[in-house]
């Protein structure tokens, strides 16, 4: 009896801590399971404001009134390359002025007249209109004028040569007429008008950079010289053009716009004219006709012209016979 009632114990004590296992193994999992699984009322809870919920690709974050994504970066109005291309122009800038303070500081060692032939600008002038039916004209060179000093004549000191000539008058009066076709490119390559050195080709080619078309006309490179002066450096484009400027002012300061320059525009011709002639003052006149050449016609002090007088040429200077 005792025997059997250990047999029964036994497996009684076995069944007994089987049941216990698998009670206690269900409980654990079953409280793991509501630990790891999310209500599914939590994002659409209107008290559980302080749950945080997972944000993923399929789960963005929602919008609300604060933005505080950093602000996309403004447009600027110049792109990397633009800034570089800003450094660029602002060093040409500086390069530009310091031709231009160079070209100041040489005006400032210039003569009194060199400084005023520089700075010299053309003023636009009216001729007067004369009459002038009763004067006769005088030739020279291919061409032909007027003057109220009756007909002049070639003198013996100019027959040989083919673009001078002094022409005198009965009362006295000489004027010296020089024609020619050369043009200011031809004159650049050829070289400095005083020493008769040939420029660097260097300035020889910044310069006509600068004058383009106008190196092939007379009229146009002295109209060119005069209606530029130092002051104009400052607002060239480019180095190069500044550069070329400076140079072409350096020659304007040779020549002879010792007096205020008169631009004349008129039919048949073009010109400048050098200071209003007096009988203290001598006659200087660059003439261009309609042809394509150009002459230059000059006086001593001793002839006093007036500025009738010359108005009378003026009107009356045309392509003629020789």
């Amino acid at each position: 009896m005792k025997t059997t009632q250990k047999g029964f114990v036994v497996p009684l004590l076995i069944g007994i801590i089987a049941i216990l296992a698998v009670g206690g193994g269900a409980y654990v999992y079953s409280q793991k399971n509501k630990v790891k699984t999310a209500p599914t009322n939590l994002s659409t809870s209107s008290t559980s404001t302080a749950t945080v919920v997972p944000i993923s690709d399929s789960n963005p974050a929602p919008s609300t009134s604060v933005d505080t994504t950093a602000p996309s970066p403004a447009p600027t109005p110049a792109s990397e390359n633009s800034n570089s291309t800003s450094k660029s122009v602002g060093i040409v800038s500086q390069d530009i002025q310091k031709v231009y303070a160079e070209a100041q500081q040489y005006q400032k060692s210039l003569t009194k007249d060199q400084a005023f032939a520089i700075s010299n600008k053309a003023i636009d002038r009216t001729v007067e209109n004369i009459d002038t039916s009763s004067y006769v004209y005088t030739k020279a060179l291919g061409y032909q004028f007027k003057t109220p000093w009756g007909e002049g004549v070639e003198s013996e000191k100019t027959k040989k040569s083919s673009t001078v000539k002094q022409i005198e008058f009965s009362n006295g009066k000489k004027l010296l007429l020089i024609c020619g076709t050369t043009t200011p490119r031809y004159e650049f390559i050829h070289g400095d008008p005083i020493t008769n050195d040939p420029y660097p080709k260097e300035d020889v080619d910044q310069m006509l950079r600068v004058l383009g078309s106008k190196a092939d006309s007379g009229f146009d490179f002295i109209n060119f010289y005069l209606s530029t002066s130092v002051d104009d450096i400052k607002y060239s484009k480019t180095l190069d053009e500044a550069l070329g400027i400076s140079k072409l002012l350096t020659l304007k300061s040779t020549q002879n716009y010792t007096r205020q320059a008169y631009r004349i525009n008129l039919t048949n011709i073009k010109g400048f004219q050098f200071g209003v002639p007096s009988s203290k003052t001598s006659l200087n006149i660059k003439i261009f006709p309609n042809d394509g050449s150009q002459c230059e016609m000059l006086a001593s002090e001793s002839n006093a012209v007036t500025q009738s007088d010359l108005d009378v040429i003026w009107n009356t200077f045309s392509i003629g016979t020789k």
